[in-house]
């Protein structure tokens, strides 16, 4: 069996878009994109998710708290799993908050230093980094074949229109 680690955020977690201050949903098992991805692929691959909302590259954040930095968890996580064949990154997105003042290159460099973590832990672990996948503003999604119009039932279950 291949095992698959999906690493990330809020997205990865399921997380429900916050209506109100405190709230706190996920979206039922089955319809979080790594499930989906999981039944997608077959019985041959155990699919993971590790998604922490707020969850960052490699910073601490002051306002949200908690263990946020991914760097600093992941090395726990890699080997709570072991063994893992794939590891999927699907982070970054928390970083370009205001309070972390980053650029778009020093995210991408924190995300090498996520892999390069990974590989001294692991090192044949293969990687995948993610980033969410977006419909095309001509109404039609890049990632659903036979370029299907971009209404979420028409696209695979792990495309975020």
């Amino acid at each position: 069996m291949t095992t698959v680690l999906c690493y990330g955020d809020s997205n990865t977690h399921g997380t429900v878009p916050i209506e109100a201050i405190g709230q706190r949903r996920r979206y039922p098992r089955g319809t979080r994109w790594p499930d989906a991805m999981g039944a997608a692929l077959g019985p041959r691959y155990e699919v993971l998710a590790e998604g922490l909302p707020g969850r960052t590259t490699v910073h601490d954040d002051p306002i949200e708290g908690g263990k946020r930095s991914g760097l600093e968890v992941l090395p726990a996580i890699l080997l709570s799993h072991e063994p893992v064949d794939l590891l999927i990154l699907m982070l970054g997105t928390n970083d370009l908050k205001p309070r972390f003042s980053v650029t778009s290159h020093e995210i991408a460099r924190s995300i090498e230093r996520l892999i390069v973590t990974a590989r001294q832990i692991l090192p044949d672990l293969s990687f995948w980094p993610l980033r969410r996948p977006r419909c095309a503003p001509s109404g039609r999604c890049p990632r659903c074949s036979q370029g299907r119009k971009s209404a979420r039932s028409a696209c695979p279950p792990f495309c975020a229109t």
